[in-house]
This record gives C-alpha cells, structure tokens and sequence, in this order.
C-alpha cells in the first residue's frame, strides 16, 4: 500500500515505454469481518439492510455476482444454457477456481447461483457510506453494488466532490481506560467551510463539534479533538470513533478504531514469524494492529516437551 505511492519503490517501473505512475491507495478491504445480518444473494444491490453483527466494526460492502458477464455460453455445453446467451460472473468465478490442472481439479461443470460477495474495510482515506444511519437502521447507500467504489473511483453520495481525502488518525492505537488520547481527523479537497464532529461509543467524552475554514485540494487541513474513554471500558476490545463533516448539505463521514488495553500486561517473547509479523505492524502496516497482534505459539513434535 505505501509503496504504490513512492516514486523511489521500483523506479525503473515509472519510467520508458508503458511506465506505470504512482498513485495512493484510498481503501483496504482486506481482513475485515463480514459478520452481519440482512441482504439477500437473488438481487442487485445485495447489501440493501445489512447491518453489522455486535462487535464487528467493519465497514461491509457487498457485490451482487449474478450480473451478466462478457462471457457466452458455447454451444454444446452441459448446463442446458441457451448458446450465446451471457454467463453470470459467479458462473465465471467458479469456473475459473476449478481451471487449475496443477492442483488436480476437475472442471465445474454447474450451474452457478449468484451470491453477494462481501468484504469487511480495515482502512480508509476518503469519505464513504457506513453500514448504517445515525439512528441505527440500515443505510440504503451503503447497500448499492458500487458502494465499493464510493469516495475512491466515485464520488461519494454523502455530495463531498471526487478526489477528496478525509480520514482518522489517533495519537496512539493502545488506550488505557480513564487516559485521553489525541484523534486527529485529515481534510485535503475542494470543500467549503463546515463543521467537523466526532461521534464516540457511550461513556466517552470528546471536545467539539469545531467549525473549520474553507479546504484546499493543494493541502491538507488537520483537526485534533481529546478523547477519553470512561475508567470502566472493556478491555481487550476495540471501540469505533467516526467523524462527520457538514457544509451545508454536503456531508462526508469516516471511522478509525482504537483498542482498550491494561494499564500494564506481559507478553511473551516473540520469535521466529510471530516477531517478524509484530515488527511488519510496528514499522509498515500498524493499521493492521486493528486485526490483533501476533499469538505466541511455537511448533513442537509428538513427544518432546519445551523449556517456557
């Protein structure tokens, strides 16, 4: 992710015939939880009222596979399909996972039902469509097959113009309950003055709503608000912040998570791919913290014991 944006990543790639260019990477859907209720898999649109389960804080976006695909059903095939008419994309997903010789599979020789492929969103750096409404009911636009895109290759809905970057960074991923820590939310677009607030789980106590100056799309507006979680939060469990920006009747939302922990712990020590995973957070992906952190485990054979 951050070296598809740095001109000194593979500099020989940025430069002669077909040279690629750089560019930032505005979402990661990747490791996220899709745990939820509602939706359907017969119909476009297939996140229509899906809300989140209890405890997943992950954006959900969802694609409808049943969508005609430039593919043809050939003549003579098994399934009984009009010849020429268009193949499904899950028809065309699943026939691809079965086209690997090399991994002894057959050919798919069914008829594929659509399903409504889902992915849970651990980052983002634009604004887009939560999962559901201020009042806890399903938002309709999170609901469209393009929500995906929302923010990233189409402008928002939310009315905020293309290209605009609005995201939440805290001044420390680990809190210990009853300690304020610092979130800072970035602003970079054309956008005219608006109001900016912060929306905390029940018991926190947040500064604001600010109101903030017109933003430039040359760069980028920071605005820093003190949170503080109750002295009885839950640890060992992340918390969602979102912010919401108003101009008007334009409006752009984003959400970060933090993670509650003890005021003190002990970890064992980390070795081998558990160490090299924890240094991979601490230096390059520490976004990726959200997902946890490395489990001490150790491989050992039948029999053996070994020394803790």
């Amino acid at each position: 992710m951050l070296a598809a944006a740095d001109p000194t990543k593979y500099p020989e790639q940025l430069r002669g015939p077909h040279a690629l260019s750089t560019w930032q990477v505005k979402e990661v859907l990747s490791g996220g939880s899709t745990a939820g209720a509602g939706g359907t898999t017969t119909a476009a649109n297939c996140t229509t009222g899906f809300v989140p389960a209890t405890g997943n804080l992950d954006t959900v976006a969802g694609v409808w596979t049943g969508y005609d695909s430039p593919y043809r059903w050939p003549t003579g095939n098994l399934q009984g399909r009009p010849v020429g008419s268009a193949k499904s994309w899950q028809q065309v997903a699943d026939e691809g996972r079965a086209a690997y010789p090399t991994q002894s599979r057959v050919m798919f020789k069914g008829t594929s039902a659509p399903a409504c492929s889902r992915f849970g969103m651990t980052q983002s750096f634009v604004p887009f469509q939560p999962n559901t409404l201020a009042d806890g009911s399903p938002n309709p636009r999170a609901g469209l097959d393009d929500a995906i895109l929302f923010g990233a290759v189409k402008a928002d809905p939310g009315g905020l113009p293309a290209g605009t970057l609005q995201y939440l960074t805290f001044s420390r991923f680990f809190n210990v309950a009853g300690s304020p820590f610092r979130a800072t939310v970035h602003l970079r677009g054309k956008l005219a003055p608006g109001n900016l607030a912060l929306t905390v789980p029940p018991g926190w106590t947040t500064d604001g709503p600010r109101q903030v100056g017109r933003i430039s799309d040359t760069s980028e507006t920071t605005v820093t608000f003190t949170v503080t979680p109750p002295a009885d939060a839950p640890v060992n469990q992340n918390a969602k912040i979102s912010a919401l920006y108003t101009s008007g009747n334009k409006s752009g939302y984003t959400d970060n998570v933090v993670r509650i922990v003890s005021p003190v712990e002990g970890r064992f020590q980390r070795w081998g791919n558990w160490q090299e995973y924890d240094e991979w957070l601490a230096q390059v992906a520490p976004q990726a913290t959200r997902l946890g952190r490395s489990a001490a485990i150790q491989s050992m054979g039948v029999g053996p014991t070994i020394d803790g």
